[in-house]
This record gives structure tokens, sequence and C-alpha cells, in this order.
């Protein structure tokens, strides 16, 4: 049995892999062209971003004012603030959900204000779903010896994009993402990688130092103020990655949900159900088994054995 589950594992691995990384040399898309460079990428994102910035602004500073608020209230130690800043806590969520939505019509679309975020509250329960199952596709890919979900979190990084701007949902949006990516999965990977170390960078060098100085209030609004601007740079920049990949690509906006490849996402996402309902389960064992205090291991009328203070 041990054999046959790994046999079924490398089939796995070996219909994720080779598509999604096959614009190496040698394998079987390495007859496409190559994408932009990340200098040129970075370059129309910054001027994307620039001029649209008024806009931009407008549109997530509303998700950040409620990140710091939420920030704020949860580093008191008082019930009434920590569920008052819980609160405000999902509200970011939700507001973020609908601002990177309005962030990617604003980029891709030219909209103001007003009508990005009537696209965003449009399309927020789409966006909602396709977050749910990129979340269960990767989970299940990371149940898949690990590699797999590395790769689906890559692959499937467009689907909000495809969502707004080719106008996909549900699987076809991941469906899509993936048919963009595949073949230029290393390209994309490292492009990505860029952004990923500036933010990394932006919070280790502006923001942690503020948290440890001057205390969570001045730390939270500086985290604010950081994510308030990298992060619709960050949609610009993935925004002209999509574009690029669209016209490299021109027949995948075309393409209807049943000509593409489906069958691997769906086990991935079949997986990613079971594997988080095994963890929900896992930890209700672990709950309902816990001992309570020296309750659990002595019984009830037991007394435990002293400790090293009572002597």
């Amino acid at each position: 049995m041990s054999a046959l589950m790994a046999r079924i594992f490398a089939v796995f691995l070996m219909l994720l892999i080779i598509p999604e990384i096959g614009n190496k040399k040698g394998m079987w898309y390495n007859n496409l062209m190559k994408l932009d460079t990340i200098g040129s990428l970075f370059s129309r994102a910054w001027e994307g971003f620039r001029k649209r910035f008024d806009t931009v602004a407008k549109v997530f500073l509303v998700p950040v004012v409620f990140i710091v608020l939420g920030r704020m209230l949860l580093s008191h130690e008082t019930p009434a603030t920590i569920a008052l800043g819980f609160l405000l806590t999902i509200i970011s969520v939700i507001a973020s959900l609908a601002a990177t939505i309005a962030l990617i019509s604003v980029f891709g679309k030219g909209t103001d204000f007003a009508a990005s975020y009537r696209t965003g509250f449009k399309l927020f329960w789409p966006s909602v779903w396709i977050a749910i199952m990129v979340g269960l596709a990767v989970f299940g890919g990371f149940v898949m010896l690990i590699v797999p979900g590395i790769m689906l979190a890559i692959a499937l990084g467009l689907s909000s994009f495809v969502l707004v701007l080719d106008g996909k949902r549900g699987l076809a949006a991941l469906a899509a993402s993936r048919e963009y990516i595949k073949g230029y999965w290393w390209a994309v990977f490292g492009r990505m990688l860029l952004v990923i170390l500036i933010y990394i960078a932006a919070l280790l060098i502006l923001y942690a130092p503020f948290q440890l100085l001057f205390g969570s209030y001045v730390g939270s609004l500086v985290y604010g103020i950081l994510i308030w601007i990298i992060t619709p740079f960050i949609i610009s920049y993935e925004y002209e990655i999509f574009e690029n990949l669209r016209r490299l690509k021109p027949s995948v906006a075309a393409e209807s949900e049943a000509k593409m490849e489906t069958s691997f996402l769906k086990v991935a996402m079949v997986l990613g159900i079971i594997g988080w309902v095994a963890f929900a389960a896992l930890i209700a064992l672990g709950i309902a088994f816990a001992p309570n205090g020296y309750q659990g291991y002595y019984g009830p009328g037991m007394t435990p054995p002293p400790s090293q203070g009572s002597y």
C-alpha cells in the first residue's frame, strides 16, 4: 500500500511540476517568448502607480484606517478594547478584499474611486470564493509533500486579476491563472520575489524600529503608512505581470472552463478540505483530552505531588 501511495504522489508531482516549470531549456515550453525584464515591469508599475496615486491612495486608505485602529485597540488589555479591536480587524479584512478588487480595477480599467469600489463590492463574494478555493488548493498541494503547494501558490496568484479583467469566476479563474503562468513559473516567481523582498525590507528597516522604540501606537501608525503605499504598488506590479502574460497568451482569456485543465485543481482542493478537516479534528481531540491541570493526570479526588516551592 505504501508503495502504491508513493507512486500516486509521484504522478501528482509530475502532473503539476512539469507544466509549471516547463520554461526551462529542454522542457515543453522552451519555445515561449520571454517575460519582460524586472526593470521594465518595475518601471511600468511605478509609472502606473504614480499616475493613479490620487485614486489608489483614496481606495486603500479605507482598509488602512480599520487596520491601524484595530491594531491599536488590540494592544490594550481590557476586554472591551480587545473586542472592539477584533471587530475592526474583521472589518479591515472585508475592506481589504474589496479594496484589492478596486485597485485591480483602477490599474486595469482606469476607473475612479467610486467606480472602483462599485466593482469591488460587486465582485466581493466571487473574490471571497476564489480566495477560499485558492487556499484549499494550496493547502492540498502542501499535503502532497509541500512542493506542489509552493507551485500552486504562484500558479494561482493571478486569479483575482482574471476575475476582474477577464470576467472568469470560480474554478475557471484559478484554471486561467494557472494557464497564464504555465511555462513561466520560474520567471513569475523571480519577479514576485522582488516585491516580497521589498515588503520585508520595509518592515524590518522602517516598521520594526518604531514598534520597538515607541510602542504599539506609533508602530501601528507607521505600519499603516507603509502598507498604504506599498500594497497599491504591489498590485500595480502584479498587474503589469498579468498584462505581460495576457499579451503572450491572448487565447487564455477566450478559453472556457471546459477546455482548461482543472482535474488537478479539483484533486488539490479535495485534499485541502480533507487536510483542514483532519487538522480541525486533531485540535478538537487535543482540547477534548487535554489535562485539566493535574486533574487530567491524577483523576478526581487524587492529590498531585507538591511542587518544589512547597517544601
